[in-house]
């Protein structure tokens, strides 16, 4: 009867907490478009976005749509949705603000909570600056991510991140608005893992990813949001306690993801439930066949283009310096092998590494069809991150 009471607690306190943020969401949106556009910056970044086009290459910073769009090549910048941020973000507001915060004319569906932290910065800078800015997080992010790995765990582990880090094409979030989101995101739960590891509880461990997914719902456009749930966790049981049951690790898993999607979900139909209740629309209706298109459910896609999907994200590994990248780590680990210096070691923790693989490529198979393509070699680094400890083996480099 306790064990019953007590989880009724916790989803009365998910519930609460997906509340208060919505509220408080709707709130610092309406806020932001309170603030006053800087028409020099906006016009500077307009600019640059237009000179680039829409789909450039991060080393090729001017392409036509049709060259890069289905290229799958790494690197291809997503000009046109930065575009849209940017629009959104310099609107000059003349009506009522919460109502067009809550409108976003023709993208009523996402919260659009990018344009809190973009309004403010463009104030101070442009589009260029802004990259410049966005590189130098970023890196230091990563460092500070990969520097505890590599004191904690060994450079076998700081090795495999950066090498996962490399398959994202770093260069194209640098540049990219659309794509930043998600990393901020990930990292910085990442970095709060690795420095405040002792304070992610069991009890405590729901409710983060709870937040995690709130927030990914908040600021991202549907790029790679699964992301902000499974590196993190990642990181979470690398740096637990050995000697657990599998069960537990399993478990741990299973709990983030539960809270995550809670979070995530909850999020998304508290803006179409505010938002039609301000806007005066069926928001809700409007969003359901967005998501019926976007997880090609409208396309009855059936097993053979679900393959496909699967291949497509793989796709993406062709190119030569990928190819390269993952050559090395199996020669590495054949070399170590044939050397006799290395032995299999049976950890229970692989058993949760394996299990969040495998959700990883599920998803991407299940819900990521042709219209989302254009995403998926960002999860598909994030699924070689979660692959390389799965063939971890107990050897010294």
């Amino acid at each position: 009867m306790k064990s019953v009471q007590k989880k009724i607690v916790g989803l009365l306190k998910v519930l609460a907490m997906i509340v208060a943020g919505v509220l408080l969401g709707a709130i610092l949106i309406t806020l932001a478009y309170c603030i006053p556009v800087n028409q020099t910056n906006a016009q500077k970044s307009i600019d640059s976005l237009e000179g680039e086009g829409w789909y450039p290459s991060a080393t090729q910073l001017k392409s036509s749509l049709d060259t890069y769009f289905h290229s799958y090549l790494p690197g291809v910048l997503d000009g046109a949705t930065d575009g849209l941020m940017l629009e959104k973000a310099t609107r000059q507001i003349e009506g009522n603000p919460l109502w067009e915060a809550m409108n976003m004319e023709g993208y009523t569906y996402y919260w659009h909570g990018y344009v809190v932290i973009l309004r403010v910065l463009l104030l101070f800078m442009d589009y260029e600056q802004f990259r410049f800015l966005n590189c130098i997080l970023q890196l230091m992010m990563m460092f500070f991510v990969a520097h505890f790995i590599w004191e904690k765990k060994g450079q076998r582990y700081a090795l495999a991140l950066l090498t996962s880090y490399f398959l994202m094409m770093p260069m194209a979030m640098f540049l990219s608005l659309q794509f930043s989101w998600i990393f901020y995101i990930a990292m910085a739960l990442s970095l709060l893992i690795c420095y405040r590891h002792t304070w992610f509880t069991e009890k405590r461990i729901p409710y983060i990813f709870v937040i995690a997914g709130m927030l990914t719902s908040f600021l991202d456009l549907l790029t790679y949001p699964l992301y902000t749930w499974a590196f993190p966790l990642l990181l979470l049981i690398l740096l637990s306690e050995d000697g657990q049951k599998a069960l537990n690790y399993v478990k741990t898993v299973v709990v983030s993801g539960l809270g995550w999607i809670l979070g995530y979900a909850g999020m998304w139909f508290g803006k179409w439930a505010l938002a039609g209740w301000i806007v005066h629309r069926n928001v809700i209706q409007e969003a359901w066949k967005e998501v019926l298109f976007r997880s090609g459910s409208e396309e009855s896609l059936n097993l053979i283009a679900r393959l496909e999907a699967l291949y497509d994200n793989w796709k993406h590994y062709e190119y030569p310096l990928y190819t390269a990248l993952l050559a090395i780590w199996l020669t590495w680990f054949i070399y170590k092998s044939l050397n006799g210096k290395t032995q299999i070691v049976r950890q229970e923790k692989n058993g949760a590494y394996f299990f969040i693989f495998v959700c990883m490529v599920f998803c991407v198979g299940k819900s990521y069809s042709g219209t989302s393509l254009f995403y998926i070699s960002y999860l598909g680094g994030g699924n070689y991150r979660h692959f390389i400890p799965v063939l971890r083996k107990h050897c010294h480099m």
